[in-house]
């Protein structure tokens, strides 16, 4: 269990360095959105900063992002336990990145299906950040 000081010194330095503010969170989960104009420069490597500078496993703490990429149109980064990364994947399709990165944005990954096995998902608008963060829970539990 990641404790409150260590995520203290996470939160601050994920939202001043990355331009996000904490929407959610619950044990070692926590959820923030983009407050910048959008990212286009890969503004997720902080995540794993903010992790080693708080002094955190890569696996302990559970970090979902959501970020706008243009009007109206968004993407969702999560780092944490691979396992919930390869669980995302398999779920909603994306990319995964160093076996603890989760990318999903609003390109195609197979023809018919553009986000993973989910055939009724045809844009990261329809996913809920909430729906995300429970299903991740839960594979952790």
């Amino acid at each position: 269990m990641v404790k409150d000081a260590q995520k203290k010194i996470f939160q601050d330095y994920l939202e001043e360095h990355m331009h996000v503010s904490l929407n959610f969170k619950w044990q070692d989960f926590m959820y923030f959105q983009y407050i910048g104009c959008r990212d286009e420069l890969g503004a997720a490597a902080y995540i794993a900063g903010a992790k080693y500078a708080a002094k955190i496993s890569d696996e302990d703490l559970q970090v979902l992002v959501e970020y706008p990429t243009a009007i109206k149109k968004r993407k969702f980064v999560f780092h944490g336990a691979s396992r919930a990364v390869q669980m995302l994947a398999k779920c909603y399709g994306g990319f995964i990145s160093l076996e603890l990165y989760w990318l999903l944005y609003n390109a195609p990954q197979y023809a018919g299906y553009p986000f993973g096995f989910a055939p009724k998902i045809y844009s990261v608008d329809n996913i809920e950040a909430r729906e995300i963060c429970e299903q991740v829970l839960h594979v952790l539990d």
